[in-house]
């Protein structure tokens, strides 16, 4: 159990970080905006747990990677439903972003279903599922919470942020494998 509620943890900030944004400015002075803090020129190069040539991550961990999956999904469908209310142009954009992603990442979603169902018993789903929708309504008030030029802004821009590379998880390898290459535990007889 305290596996899970520290998973819960580790879940509940990585889903919350996607309502901060960060603003960087390039060389070039390009303007890029993303939910994750600007790239250091180095990454830790040690081997811990057997992985080489990095540090182990969440998405090494099958029951963390189904969460990350999850998190996203919950994300997405609560920006759709948010610009929808709030800012009702946008929608035809959003709604095609938003059914591509789902298509795009349909069989890490249903691997993400399948390992939770595999690890977690029906009360440890239940609270993920809390945490989960809970940290999806935080970054709805976060957006509700600004001023309308910014809603728009971020409404506007969303169906391309639902195609970035950041919010694509086909794009993370690590993640990928983790859960494509998931085999179910064998139940006792």
């Amino acid at each position: 159990m305290l596996r899970v509620l520290a998973l819960m943890l580790v879940l509940f900030a990585s889903t919350t970080a996607l309502s901060t944004v960060y603003k960087s400015v390039g060389p070039d002075g390009k303007v890029t905006y993303s939910d994750r803090p600007p790239v250091q020129d180095s990454t830790p190069t040690k081997q811990v747990d057997g992985v080489s040539g990095r540090q182990r991550r969440d998405e090494d961990d099958p029951v963390k990677a189904a969460g990350i999956v999850t998190g996203h999904e919950l994300a997405m469908d609560a920006v759709l439903q948010f610009c929808r209310r709030e800012v009702p142009a946008t929608n035809d954009a959003i709604s095609r972003a938003h059914q591509q992603w789902m298509e795009r990442h349909s069989a890490l979603i249903a691997k993400a279903k399948e390992i939770q169902q595999d690890n977690l018993d029906t009360r440890e789903r239940q609270a993920l599922a809390g945490i989960l929708r809970q940290a999806s309504a935080s970054l709805v008030n976060g957006l509700r919470r600004a001023p309308a030029d910014e809603r728009n802004k971020t409404c506007s821009g969303a169906s391309t942020k639902i195609g970035a590379y950041d919010v694509n998880l086909m794009a993370n390898a690590t993640l990928v494998n983790t859960l494509m290459n998931y085999r179910k535990k064998p139940r006792p007889q």
